[in-house]
């Protein structure tokens, strides 16, 4: 996955804090900058949840590559972009999070980029159940925009804002890649057949 916008300019961002916490600025400047800058580098600007980078990041830290991950994206989000906006969109996708770390407590929860985010569960939680309430949020917590959305825009073969999701148990000898790699492609499959549906990898 290459860096999209969002990311490069999260980078940038990051580096303008840095930058300001320099000590050629203001101590409480300083201060503010550098503690801006290391929540930019961890958490995603839009969702709060965490950024790619950092989950990578955390999974790298933990002593064996033990539990499960959950991997999702929203679908149709074009064109709920094109019937709603980005700003509405926006708040979806920061609404969609927070639901999802109240149905995913204990996990790590990170953003991809655009639609798609990745869900670490620890070896003692239950990835299908993560994955079964994350699908389920989107259908029931998005109902009125779904509506407003088709009222606006053709369907493209599946219904807007509902969310199709993979999960898969971390193998011996997997690395990170090769897990996300299989579950891209169990992902892509159920999107090819319409998508809103939770399948193991």
């Amino acid at each position: 996955m290459g860096h999209t916008l969002t990311e490069r300019v999260q980078d940038w961002l990051g580096d303008v804090l840095h930058r300001l916490g320099s000590a050629r600025a203001p101590r409480n400047v300083r201060r503010w900058a550098l503690h801006r800058s290391a929540r930019v580098r961890v958490h995603d600007w839009l969702t709060g949840v965490l950024t790619r980078s950092e989950f990578v990041h955390r999974i790298s830290r933990l002593p064996g590559l033990e539990g499960e991950l959950v991997l999702l994206d929203i679908d149709s989000l074009k064109m709920c972009n094109d019937a709603l906006g980005h700003e509405r969109v926006d708040e979806i996708l920061r609404r969609y999070a927070r639901a999802m770390e109240q149905a995913a407590p204990g996990c790590w929860i990170a953003r991809l980029g655009g639609d798609e985010f990745i869900v670490y569960v620890p070896r003692d939680g239950d990835a299908q159940g993560v994955a079964e309430r994350i699908r389920s949020l989107a259908v029931t917590g998005f109902a009125a925009e779904r509506a407003e959305v088709l009222e606006n825009q053709p369907p493209e073969g599946r219904p807007p804002l509902t969310a199709t999701v993979t999960y898969t148990r971390l193998r011996a000898g997997d690395t990170l890649a090769e897990a996300v790699r299989r579950l891209d492609e169990v992902l892509f499959r159920l999107k090819k057949a319409g998508g809103n549906a939770v399948s193991e990898a």
